[in-house]
C-alpha cells in the first residue's frame, strides 16, 4: 500500500508540473529566430564548459560517457529547437522525463542534471542578448526548480501510454512494416499535425522503445 502510495503521489506531481508548463509564456519570433541561428554555438559552449567543470570534479567522466553526453546535448539542442518552434512546452515535460530517465538508468546523478540546465541557461545568455535570452531559459529555469519531480518520476520503470501507442509498439517490435505505415497514416488522418503524430504518437512510442532497451527487454535491433 505504501508503495502504491507513493506512484500515486509521483503520478500526480508529474501531471501538475506538466499542466503548470501550459501556461509557461510564448516564445517571440525574434527569440526563435536568434536561438535558430546561434543554436550551433550553443552547443558548443554548453560541451566545453561541461568538459571544463568535469576536470575539476573528483572522477572526470570517462571518454565513452562523454561522448554519450555530447550527443545528448545535441538530442536536446534540437529538441528545444522543435519545442521552442511550437510553444509545445507540455512535451518539453515529456522529453526532459525521457533524458532523466536514460541518463539515471546510467548512472548519472541529480548534479549532472543541475549543470547541464545550468549550462544551457549560460550559453543562452552568452550569446543571445535580453529580452530575447530571457524567453528562452525561462522554461529551463522552470525545470531547475522542479528538477526533484522529474528525477522521482524518472525512476519508474515504464511510462504510461495510450492504447494507440501500445499498437504502435507492437508493429514496430514485430518488425510489420506495412502495417506500422498504414497506422500511421490512419492517425495523421484523424489528428492531420504533423506536431501531433511526433509528438502524441511517436515520441511516446520511441520513449518506450528507450525504456525497454534501458532494461534489456530488447536488443539494438529489436
Amino acid at each position: 500500500m505504501e508503495n502504491l502510495e507513493l506512484v500515486m503521489k509521483d503520478i500526480s506531481d508529474f501531471e501538475r508540473i506538466k499542466n503548470e508548463s501550459r501556461a509557461l509564456p510564448v516564445i517571440s519570433a525574434q527569440a526563435k529566430d536568434l536561438f535558430r541561428k546561434a543554436m550551433p554555438e550553443i552547443l558548443r559552449l554548453v560541451n566545453e564548459k561541461f568538459q571544463l567543470q568535469s576536470q575539476f570534479e573528483v572522477k572526470a567522466p570517462e571518454p565513452e560517457a562523454m561522448n554519450f553526453i555530447q550527443d545528448a546535448h545535441r538530442h536536446l539542442a534540437d529538441l528545444l529547437l522543435g519545442i521552442y518552434e511550437n510553444n509545445l512546452f507540455e512535451k518539453l515535460v515529456d522529453e526532459f522525463l525521457w533524458y532523466v530517465s536514460v541518463f539515471t538508468s546510467r548512472g548519472f546523478k541529480k548534479d549532472y542534471f543541475e549543470k547541464m540546465l545550468e549550462g544551457w541557461i549560460f550559453a543562452i545568455h552568452a550569446l543571445i542578448k535580453p529580452p530575447e535570452s530571457g524567453e528562452l531559459t525561462r522554461p529551463l529555469n522552470w525545470i531547475v526548480r522542479r528538477l526533484p519531480v522529474f528525477i522521482e518520476a524518472g525512476g519508474e520503470e515504464k511510462p504510461a501510454i495510450t492504447a494507440e501507442q501500445e499498437r504502435l509498439l507492437s508493429l514496430l517490435l514485430d518488425k510489420k512494416r506495412s502495417e506500422t505505415w498504414e497506422f500511421v497514416r490512419s492517425f495523421f488522418e484523424k489528428e492531420p499535425s504533423v506536431e501531433r503524430v511526433y509528438f502524441d504518437l511517436l515520441i511516446p512510442v520511441l520513449i518506450r522503445v528507450g525504456k525497454l532497451w534501458e532494461i534489456n527487454e530488447i536488443g539494438v535491433a529489436g
